[in-house]
């Protein structure tokens, strides 16, 4: 140790002389805190920061609802039904215990070029099972499908591991549809559609409503109001035995079908008067048990007109005759 000493002292002090002892005893003293002899404690590995958790992208992001947008939804799983028997008051789609909804349509783009519209309904003769729900984007001005899709169809699927199995399965990929076809509808602002409670001339229908044609007929003309009919592949608004206020060449006539008619039946009317877009709901209905038409959608494009006086409402000569003077 004494040998170390000296020899560090020689290396501070150089060959000038040698060194005493109370030089070597100070040497000692200052190199027993020199860095190099300096404790360092044991570092110890601190865990991995954990990164902040990635925020959504907008792709990922469940679709969020804007004002005036047409909505699917699709509610949620009750588990505590195991069979169709024991759906009670849960809510139902295709004999399966969730619940599902379209609000807002029908509905038009905001350029008025693309209606939207949502069909829930079961096309057969079973207890519901069948029940499917659609969505459309039609081309306005071209009477065409532009886009489809199908949120679901009680028919997919496997029934052969029980029925639990099969609805988990539907309810999921509904789920997911219905969050597909909202994203798509976030695409574009809409404006829903308010129902035309216009007449349907249709003499072939079953249930057809003379006695209301009587009444539009019995209205002065200057009063009358406008009536919806179809013949001979043209689709027509019109004030009976007055003007014809729009006409437009359609493509309504049905496939061929034992039971059912070939003729299209009007159901609904639903319009917006500002973009001129209207939607026809009808069918191939005959009011036979075997007749299970599925319903259709069709576009028209009306001028002002038409929709003020599709909004008249009828009102016979002997109403008119009870007015006070000047209420005509």
């Amino acid at each position: 140790m004494k040998m170390h000493l000296l020899l560090a002292a020689l290396a501070v002090t150089g060959c000038t002389s040698v060194p005493s002892a109370e030089d070597l005893e100070f040497e000692e003293q200052r190199l027993r805190w020199a860095p190099s002899d300096a404790i360092i404690p044991v570092a110890h590995a601190q865990p991995a920061p954990v990164p902040a958790p990635a925020s959504e992208s907008p792709s990922d992001a469940p679709a969020v609802r804007q004002p005036g947008q047409p909505w699917i939804t699709v509610g949620p799983y009750d588990d505590t039904v195991v069979d169709s028997d024991d759906l009670g008051e849960s809510g139902e789609s295709a004999l399966c215990p969730f619940d599902s909804y379209a609000s807002g349509f029908p509905a038009v783009s905001s350029d008025g070029e693309l209606l939207v519209e949502s069909i829930r309904e079961n096309n057969g003769a079973s207890d519901g099972e069948e029940e499917a729900m659609t969505v459309a984007w039609h081309d306005v001005d071209g009477d065409a499908v532009d886009f489809a899709m199908t949120i679901y169809n009680g028919m997919e699927g496997s029934f052969r591991e029980g029925y639990r199995h099969h609805c988990r399965a539907l309810w999921t990929k509904a789920k997911a549809n219905a969050e597909r076809a909202n994203r798509r509808l976030a695409e574009h602002q809409w404006t829903s559609l308010t129902p035309l409670e216009i007449f349907v001339h249709d003499p072939g229908q079953y249930d057809y409503d003379s006695q209301s044609r009587e009444d539009i007929l019995a209205t002065p003309a200057s009063r009358r109001p406008a009536e919806l009919g179809y013949r001979a592949g043209q689709a027509f608004a019109r004030i009976p035995n007055v003007a014809v206020l729009a006409r437009t060449t359609v493509q309504w006539w049905g496939a061929d079908d034992e039971f059912c008619d070939d003729a299209p039946h009007v159901r609904e009317v639903w319009g917006d008067r500002d973009s001129g877009a209207v939607a026809v709901f009808l069918d191939h209905q005959s009011g036979g048990c075997l007749c299970y038409s599925a319903t259709e959608v069709h576009t028209l494009r009306w001028p002002a007109e038409a929709f003020d006086a599709a909004l008249r409402e009828i009102q016979p000569r002997e109403e008119l005759d009870a007015l006070e003077p000047g209420e005509v």
